[in-house]
């Protein structure tokens, strides 16, 4: 018989960045950690209770935290969704990552181990989920298949943040020198230029080609997430911290969302200018962006390719774009943006949509099989959980997926921002590396070091 979850309310009305903030004084620290939010909600689960993951070979694996066997599948898509169907548990809430590489193996590209991450796909089933929204109380999911006595250590272990939420903060220092963004400089331009030269012969439309700045100091994780979120204007943030790696981030657009009416939405961002320092300014740069024709046409792809892609999985006359060419602004930047909407056809679940729109057009090139091709060529290492996707499936049963932008990444005890820019046949090499600076400037002011906590 499937379990589900117990329900429990916390008092409430403690702002989500300072409940966040004192985890790392609980015994919640020493669980695995994953959060998402979207539009002031945030969901945070913690422990693993069950995953399933895709490694680099193209074997799926199911099961409980250390004990996952493999999944036979013909298709991903109902292999994943058979996976979570055995997982035991009603309507399981779900986190989880892919990781760009994926890519490679969705689009059968030819495929070298050197090119993988650990996991090109990892979803987890946390043992408990909370709620926190502004001003309500706290909202606690527990699995009943936990004992008694683990249900209740949760709950105390939940509870005892909230006694160090009053603490003094530390004075600490934020960010890191802008001369520290434009390492690197000189190589990105010139894969800027050849990827013009690519596109003039016809190898490719568009590709948006990225690059690393790592950092020399421990960054503390938290502290920079929550420091950042508060300076920025993202449609989904998320972090995450699980066996040694971590991520956090301010991502601008939606890869894909499916709601319980099998309706998928999909929102392509291209094109860009960086906010200006007063309104005016902003203004200025706006008008600028809507007629500059390279953005425009960047963007005008970015929107056909969406188009078609969902046509690959919805029934053809749902879809429609929704919204066109409208501005957002995400960060320290503007973006040109728009909507994209179908309805799932017979025969198709969420995890093709995922799969089909994976990577986001606007972080991999048109077509995507020989942009995604010549990133492999020219970026130096692999991309890993950059431009790849974070994701959550509620427990009614919706996907939420965004594009993993504006982040910064740790794995192995090194810490690095990475940012990307579009390039068409009318691009600048020096416009496209002063974008990439402008991006990473979203996260790399609220850099918050480690050091200067202790």
């Amino acid at each position: 018989m499937n379990k589900g979850y117990l329900q429990y309310e916390i008092a409430g009305g403690i702002e989500a960045s300072l409940w966040i903030k004192s985890i790392r004084k609980s015994g919640l620290s020493q669980k695995e950690l994953l959060i998402y939010e979207g539009n002031g909600v945030w969901q945070i689960g913690f422990g693993c209770a069950y995953e399933v993951s895709l490694n680099g070979k193209g074997q799926l694996f199911a099961g409980k935290h250390g004990e996952i066997k493999p999944v036979e599948y013909e298709e991903l898509s109902t292999g994943i969704e058979m996976a979570l169907e055995q997982c035991g548990i009603a309507s399981p809430i779900c986190f989880g990552f892919a990781n760009f590489e994926l890519a490679y193996l969705t689009h059968k590209m030819a495929f070298q181990q050197l090119d993988a991450p650990r996991d090109l796909l990892r979803i987890v089933v946390p043992e408990v989920v909370l709620t926190l929204e502004k001003e309500m109380q706290i909202g606690v999911k527990v699995l009943d298949s936990l004992s008694q006595v683990a249900i209740d250590e949760w709950i105390s272990q939940i509870k005892s943040v909230s006694q160090v939420i009053n603490e003094p903060a530390l004075s600490f220092k934020m960010g890191i020198e802008l001369e520290d963004l434009h390492r690197h400089e000189q190589e990105y331009k010139e894969n800027v230029q050849l990827a013009i030269e690519n596109i003039k012969q016809g190898a490719f439309e568009k590709v948006i080609l990225s690059r690393r700045v790592r950092l020399s100091n421990k960054v503390d994780m938290i502290s920079t997430f929550l420091n950042g979120r508060l300076n920025n204007t993202p449609v989904r943030s998320f972090m995450f911290d699980i066996d040694g790696c971590s991520a956090a981030g301010y991502s601008p657009e939606l890869v894909v969302k499916v709601d319980v009416n099998r309706k998928v939405y999909t929102q392509p961002l291209a094109g860009t200018r960086a906010l200006g320092n007063n309104v005016e300014e902003t203004w200025m740069l706006k008008q600028d962006l809507l007629s500059d024709p390279k953005e425009i046409a960047e963007h005008a792809m970015s929107v056909r390719l969406s188009v078609e892609e969902l046509e690959a999985v919805c029934d053809k006359e749902s879809v429609i774009v929704s919204q066109f060419m409208h501005v957002v602004e995400r960060g320290t930047v503007q973006h040109l943006a728009s909507m994209v909407v179908g309805e799932l056809r017979e025969g198709k679940n969420k995890w093709d949509a995922f799969i089909k729109l994976f990577p986001a057009v606007t972080a991999s090139g048109i077509d995507k099989l020989n942009s995604i091709d010549f990133i492999r060529m020219v970026e130096p290492e692999p991309r890993g959980l950059y431009s790849g996707a974070v994701f959550m499936v509620k427990q009614d049963g919706c996907l939420d997926a965004a594009l993993v932008l504006r982040s910064i990444f740790h794995q192995n005890g090194s810490f690095w921002l990475q940012a990307g820019a579009g390039i068409v046949k009318n691009s600048r090499a020096e416009r496209e590396f002063e974008e990439t600076c402008e991006k990473m400037s979203c996260v790399a002011s609220y850099v918050t070091f480690a050091d200067e906590l202790e």
